[in-house]
């Protein structure tokens, strides 16, 4: 009996389906990926800065105790004393960028997801009141301000750009960059993911969803001083480290 192949015709819908298929699928697969990069980068961003803050606790004792009063908030050369103090020397760093200047002149441009991004950048990374950038070896890059001001709220912050991030001058808050805040828990201090007000919670967060969402995307909220970044963070937190369905930012 004589062996029929398939005919051009067939074959053609058949490549047909798959591409009709592939065009269905493929962009949702990325898309998938590009998420699962960023919320496994975050949550190792986390881990790292967490880590290091115990190693320090260990050698400096407790952060209660440290010399937070000897330091002047939102001051350039006070954030890089204490930096280099109580922090650096626990991350593996590979180089240090300058993290104040002229756009022309800076490593990192960050904008919010609605800035226009021919202009300046986002004015809380490049303020003078933070240290200079660390490049970790890890491929993040972290930034840190000290904040304390003796209300024993927040104690400083540590903004870090993801590995995944691809563009250096045009990074977007929520997507390439975010933030933790250093602030009281209980008798402890920690690395949280939360901002310095005290009322925030997952609870919180989640019955006031959309002032987050709309902070994150960079719209102004009554708490105009947070940078999106910590609202972002914080909505990925809440969802068990997953990047919520109705997230602001395009990934």
């Amino acid at each position: 009996m004589k062996k029929q192949g398939f005919t051009l015709a067939e074959v053609l819908i058949t490549l047909g389906i798959i591409g009709v298929v592939s065009a269905l699928t493929i962009p949702t697969l990325i898309l998938k990926h590009r998420k699962q990069v960023i919320e496994t980068s975050l949550k190792k961003s986390y881990s790292i800065l967490s880590q290091v803050l115990e190693r320090s606790k260990a050698e400096n004792g407790d952060a209660v105790n440290w010399d937070w009063s000897s330091y002047t908030a939102s001051q350039r050369d006070s954030s890089e004393q204490f930096f280099q103090k109580y922090f650096y020397p626990y991350f593996n760093v590979v180089s240090r960028a300058k993290a104040y200047g002229q756009k022309k002149d800076l490593s990192y441009l960050i904008y919010s997801s609605i800035a226009d991004k021919s202009e300046n950048p986002s004015w809380t990374f490049n303020n003078g009141n933070n240290a200079d950038w660390v490049e970790l070896a890890d491929g993040s890059v972290i930034l840190f301000s000290f904040q304390y001001t003796g209300r024993h709220i927040t104690y400083g912050s540590f903004h870090v750009i993801l590995p995944s991030a691809k563009n250096k001058k045009q990074l977007i808050m929520g997507k390439d960059i975010f933030s933790f805040t250093i602030r009281e828990y209980g008798d402890d201090i920690v690395i949280s993911p939360f901002n310095y007000p005290t009322n925030w919670s997952c609870k919180y967060i989640d019955e006031n969803k959309s002032t987050f969402l709309r902070a994150c995307r960079g719209e102004t909220t009554s708490d105009s001083g947070i940078s999106p970044t910590s609202y972002c963070t914080s909505l990925i937190y809440c969802n068990n480290w997953k990047i919520p369905d109705d997230y602001p930012i395009r990934i």
